[in-house]
């Protein structure tokens, strides 16, 4: 099961530890409010959702362009970036792929290897 704060499976030090760094006990409830409204990421995220609204899909082709954004090519990086977690060479916080984007991005259904 799922731990959380008053949890009697972990001990309060560590409680302690980890709510002194930061820690997020539950991402879902801080996810979407975490990305950045106005960004470009969460603006591309945005016309990846409307072209799901439009085709029921998640995967556009690498040169798709919707709405004169290049929503394939980005989508393909959102996967590069991912790909790079998976391999340890970007962190949880990392700007190109952090925990918030990954949980928002499956949230959706998205596709992370179409290999």
């Amino acid at each position: 099961g799922q731990l959380d704060a008053t949890s009697k499976q972990m001990s309060d030090q560590r409680i302690f530890i980890l709510n002194k760094i930061g820690f997020t006990w539950d991402v879902s409830k801080n996810a979407q409010h975490s990305i950045q409204e106005g960004t470009k990421w969460y603006s591309m995220y945005l016309l990846l959702k409307d072209y799901q609204n439009e085709h029921n899909r998640v995967c556009p082709l690498i040169g798709y362009v919707h709405k004169g954004q290049n929503l394939g090519f980005w989508v393909r990086t959102q996967r590069a970036n991912y790909k790079l977690r998976q391999e340890g060479q970007l962190d949880a916080t990392s700007k190109q792929m952090s925990d918030q984007r990954i949980f928002i991005l499956n949230k959706i259904g998205f596709t992370w290897d179409v290999s």
